[in-house]
């Protein structure tokens, strides 16, 4: 649902990046610093609660958001000039991601799969 202050899929998305990016080095599977701040930290609070209810919850998010990462990483490396992403959650992967800096290719987070430019296939 959009309200006036933003999407509330895409903030509780979000948050559930952050809650996993607070977690340790070690034992986290991805790092988002933009997270909180796209979340808001009334959203992040509420997902940290329902991560210690339901642990899956942040461990999918965490793990959808981290094959996308490894997805667009491999796609670069073969030359892709083009990447959209469809999804929701203040997509912050062309911040995170070092690769992205140095490429000419761009995202777009809008549905529900992933689409690669260059392969022109889903």
């Amino acid at each position: 649902m959009v309200t006036e202050q933003g999407s509330q899929t895409a903030k509780k998305a979000a948050a559930l990046r952050a809650v996993e990016s607070e977690r340790s080095p070690e034992e986290r599977i991805l790092h988002d610093p933009y997270a909180a701040t796209f979340a808001g930290p009334e959203e992040v609070e509420q997902a940290r609660q329902r991560a210690q209810k339901r642990p899956g919850t942040r461990l999918l998010h965490a793990l959808r958001t981290r094959c996308i990462d490894e997805h667009v990483r491999r796609s670069l490396q073969q030359g892709a000039e083009q990447d959209v992403i469809f999804g929701a959650g203040y997509d912050s992967t062309a911040l995170r991601l070092e690769e992205m800096s140095r490429s000419r290719s761009g995202l777009n987070r809008t549905g529900s799969s992933y689409v690669n430019g260059r392969e022109g296939r889903r």
